[in-house]
């Protein structure tokens, strides 16, 4: 057995979700999976985690997209959840996996709800699961057809709550906060952290529609929301156009919304990163693979930032974060220096066509649109066509997001000196901040793996830090 397990974890809203949530967290899960695994006589080979990303929301899961990939490669002939709502929690989704699984022969084992797709009870119960989603579709027309014909022919903005930055109630724009989301766009796209947006915003005195000095969470809403694109949204789908006055063309916030909505960012709000390698260290005890938490620790009667492993339910791992993260840095900058960023920006796609891809990407997603008119709403087309067209578009739409966000990402390097040889003396400078670093290790590394300590030791044993060959990127 060749197994994948993946892992996902929702945003938390409140404390009474961290409290529900903590039985469930990706750590608890992946810990759950490996010791089912090797019951079986399995192996784990990947990992997939989507933290704080919605199963209900339709967001990209890079990871969940990740699995049907190596699903469909055979890099894995087995698929293990803790708990099928952490896999998927809407009915394309599970069907698009199912599909594989059924195309490649492969086995889903679901660890709460204890099936097995590979037994005949199991079986039963994913055919029982795939036929309510196939009936979930077919029922969508019945159900959603007078939501989305009332929210498309209105067009009208939602008007509960406070005024929405940006427009009047009728729909119009106000000039000069229209001129901010504009201005807040091209600075994102441009590369600069929300932190430095947000704070210049409130140094230039910059409200919200109540008056106060907005936070990072109302600035990233405020850009990414679809109201300023003139876009209609029904349940986190996107049904139409408005008759409002867009503020951003659809271009343009499809490049804001890849930049401002990626995982990595979204994990971010809040506060500004503090230490360099969150999402980059593996714990390396036998059976865990859990990624690494920042986290201080007092040892000695002093207390030290640190990364640590606590998959278990209690630390288990530890290792200083000075120390480990000067030899990350020191091997990511030996690699570079003989290369460049040139060379590794070179091998991906170039940023001047990005522009065309959000061009390319906003004419599918309205394409999918009118698919759904054309089928559910005006019945111009069969439901062979429309199932036809839509597997068409679907996947491409899901690549072009990804993708999308993969180039955006870049933009954060602006600055960052590409020649071989450069980069070491511009890393000791004010300029090399924590985020534009972060933004350097992610193009070339994937993850490192920390080895536990063979004695107690107030140093860090370099030996104790291993990249393996599919730890580095290139």
């Amino acid at each position: 057995m060749k197994a994948g397990f993946y892992g996902r974890q929702s945003v938390l809203r409140s404390k009474d979700d961290e409290r529900r949530d903590l039985d469930t967290s990706t750590d608890r899960q992946v810990t759950d999976g490996f010791a089912w695994v090797r019951s079986q006589g399995g192996e784990v080979v990947r990992t997939y985690r989507d933290e704080g990303i919605s199963g209900y929301s339709g967001a990209l899961r890079p990871e969940f997209e990740r699995l049907l990939v190596d699903l469909d490669e055979r890099t894995i002939d087995t698929v293990v959840c803790w708990k099928l709502d952490r896999l998927a929690r809407n009915h394309r989704d599970f069907q698009r996996l199912w599909d594989v699984c059924e195309r490649r022969g492969a086995r889903l084992v679901s660890l709460h709800e204890m099936f097995d797709s590979s037994t005949p009870a199991g079986e039963f119960t994913i055919r029982m699961l795939v036929g309510m989603a196939k009936m979930e579709s077919d029922n969508i027309s019945v159900r959603v057809k007078r939501a989305l014909e009332a929210f498309r022919q209105a067009g009208r903005m939602h008007t509960g709550g406070a005024r929405p930055f940006g427009h009047h109630w009728d729909g119009s724009q106000v000039p000069d906060e229209a001129k901010v989301i504009r201005w807040t766009a091209e600075q994102f796209i441009a590369g600069r952290s929300l932190n430095a947006v947000t704070n210049e915003l409130a140094a230039d005195g910059v409200a919200g529609t109540k008056g106060k000095p907005m936070g990072r969470r109302e600035v990233k809403r405020m850009v990414t929301s679809p109201r300023v694109a003139g876009l209609v949204e029904h349940q986190g789908e996107i049904v139409g156009e408005g008759t409002w006055e867009p503020i951003l063309d659809r271009p343009t916030w499809e490049q804001v919304r890849a930049t401002m909505l990626d995982p990595a960012r979204a994990r971010q709000v809040g506060r500004p990163p503090k230490y360099l390698l969150p999402g980059f260290l593996r714990c390396g005890m036998e059976g865990c693979g859990a990624k690494l938490v920042s986290r201080p620790l007092t040892s000695h009667g002093r207390t030290k930032p640190n990364y640590v492993c606590i998959a278990t339910g209690r630390l288990h791992l530890a290792i200083a974060a000075e120390p480990v993260e000067r030899l990350i840095e020191e091997r990511v900058l030996d690699r570079l220096d003989h290369i460049g960023l040139v060379k590794v920006l070179a091998a991906r796609a170039k940023a001047d066509d990005t522009r065309e891809l959000a061009e390319q990407l906003a004419r599918d997603d309205a394409a999918f649109t009118q698919l759904g008119d054309d089928f559910y709403q005006d019945g111009i087309i069969d439901r062979p066509t429309f199932l036809r067209q839509r597997a068409a578009l679907e996947p491409r739409i899901a690549n072009a997001r990804a993708e999308l966000a993969r180039r955006m990402q870049q933009q954060e390097l602006v600055g960052v000196p590409a020649m071989p040889g450069k980069l070491r003396p511009w890393w000791a400078t004010p300029a090399a901040t924590l985020e534009k670093k972060r933004a350097v290790l992610a193009l070339v590394l994937d993850h490192a793996v920390i080895l536990p300590a063979g004695r107690p030791s107030r140093t860090v044993d370099s030996k104790r830090v291993v990249i393996p060959e599919d730890g580095w990127r290139l």
